[in-house]
């Protein structure tokens, strides 16, 4: 299933907001804090569009359950990942790994066959993305764990963007899907925030546009994906979607003064033309 233009704007908007959201959240103080702040925002919004949408039919009920136990492990573990490892090198990996992953998934678990030069894109465009992670070179022995943990996280990625791509053909209305599992995947985030509701209620007063803002742009991004998903091949809408990593380093070095040296340059050149070649030849 290739994308047509307006799968492929959706994903690459989608991208765009991703690395918005990532790069907000990575200026911000209290990380985690924020990142809660936004899920359960987002969740609560949806809350309130529910009752105008259809109820899930039995088979999308079991897609968002399973979705929603995937999403919590993913979350696990990438603040695992956070705690040993950097979010330079954790973040690549995990997001790089996921398109080959779901190449692999989407064949096994849905019969999508793509062409070799589309395969030969995703690889490209992943291993593109995953070399930023080593842009200070090759990891000590030390520094291995990290790198585990962000290919598990990588593993998550890829199971719920199929379970996702399941789930949401499961159902006539595609809102009814995305909105449930956006309301499901605030559910943790909003015992986790009772449980320091005293030092989130400061918190939220004070950086409660970003809150909003950063809500606002993360689902949106996840629910144009799962729109694409729909309609398009799996393994090319999450290629499409990792480019949100390179776009995230643009946005680094413009915003966050971050370098954007030869290594980064040699990276995006990979991502970019994994893209080209994944749109007009796959």
């Amino acid at each position: 299933m290739s994308l047509d233009i307006i799968a492929i704007t959706m994903v690459l908007s989608a991208a765009v907001l991703h690395a918005s959201w990532n790069a907000l959240v990575k200026s911000a103080a209290d990380k985690w804090m924020l990142f809660g702040s936004m899920t359960l925002l987002g969740a609560i919004a949806c809350l309130f569009v529910l009752p105008f949408l259809p109820m899930p039919d039995g088979e999308t009920w079991g897609w968002l359950a399973l979705s929603t136990m995937i999403h919590f492990a993913y979350y696990a573990l990438l603040l695992m990942s956070y705690k040993v490892g950097d979010l330079s090198k954790v973040y690549p990996i995990a997001r790089g790994s996921a398109p080959i992953l779901v190449a692999l998934g989407s064949f096994l678990f849905a019969g999508e066959v793509l062409s070799t030069p589309a395969y030969i894109a995703i690889v490209l465009s992943s291993l593109g993305i995953m070399a930023l992670a080593f842009e200070k070179g090759m990891p000590r022995k030390g520094d291995r764990k990290p790198i585990v943990l962000a290919i598990l996280t990588g593993m998550m990625i890829g199971a719920y963007t199929i379970t996702d791509g399941l789930g949401v053909r499961s159902t006539e209305n595609k809102l009814t899907y995305i909105f449930w599992l956006f309301t499901l995947e605030g559910i943790p985030f909003l015992i986790w925030i009772v449980y320091r509701r005293k030092a989130y209620l400061p918190f939220l007063q004070s950086n409660w546009t970003y809150a909003v803002g950063g809500a606002f742009a993360s689902h949106t991004a996840y629910g144009l994906v799962m729109a694409a998903l729909a309609v398009g091949g799996m393994a090319s809408v999450s290629a499409l979607r990792e480019t949100s990593v390179i776009i995230a380093a643009i946005i680094g070095t413009v915003l966050l003064k971050e370098a954007f040296g030869k290594w980064r340059i040699a990276a995006a050149g990979m991502v970019g033309s994994g893209v080209i070649f994944l749109n007009f030849f796959g």
